[in-house]
């Protein structure tokens, strides 16, 4: 049974995230054609807890893209910070410069969150993700493209198998980037579509905001 305190502590909880706008970061490997990406698959799942409880993060998802025409298999994992501070210690780590001494110190890309929801799956084990980026017109009215991606967010916050949703912008090269994590493959889908080896995530992740609640 939860106590009156508990159920304020979740609350609190939820507001202290929802409060807060979330730092995307992403990079990737490209591997051969014939390369079995079934072993990256096994070893993002295998290593894939040691980073449950790591500092600042809200989640990072083993990406792995499968070969196909006009893409290369690809290790993209993707992470959302709650704390940049949590983002720039990931980087000075020890398993970091491990990673770039094996494949190369990566392009590490950035976005600033537009919008973000927790769909009805949130508590579940996301097995597929889309992701697309796409380019920004010069004359973009930058709250008008937010307050559209929240609407868009809102539309999909009804679908059972979403678990989680991000749209993030680098200013940079003004790309917006929209990615979904689903534990079944939607029915429509625009972007790349890719596996989920497996979910990182806090515990402040788990009890944080209510599912379909969109910021």
């Amino acid at each position: 049974m939860i106590t009156s305190n508990e159920a304020l502590a979740a609350v609190d909880a939820r507001r202290d995230i929802k409060e807060q706008d979330m730092f995307a970061m992403q990079y990737g490997f490209d591997f051969p054609a014939n390369f079995d990406m079934g072993a990256i698959l096994a070893r993002a799942a295998d290593i894939g807890p040691r980073f449950d409880e790591l500092p600042g993060l809200y989640h990072k998802a083993f990406l792995v893209g499968r070969n196909s025409p006009g893409t290369a298999n690809r290790y993209t994992p993707f992470y959302l910070w709650r704390e940049v501070d949590g983002l720039m210690t990931f980087l000075q780590s020890e398993s970091f410069r491990a990673m770039s001494a094996h494949y190369g110190r990566p392009a590490v890309q950035r976005w600033n969150e537009v919008a973000f929801i927790e769909g009805p799956a949130v508590e579940g084990n996301p097995g597929i993700a889309v992701q697309e980026v796409v380019s920004l017109a010069p004359d973009v009215d930058l709250q008008r493209l937010r307050d559209d991606e929240l609407a868009a967010l809102d539309g999909l916050s009804g679908e059972p198998g979403l678990q989680t949703a991000y749209v993030g912008l680098d200013p940079g090269t003004w790309q917006l980037m929209r990615v979904s994590l689903w534990t079944d493959r939607p029915v429509r889908t625009t972007g790349r579509v890719l596996d989920v080896a497996y979910l990182s995530r806090t515990r402040r992740a788990r009890t944080g905001l209510s599912a379909g609640v969109g910021r």
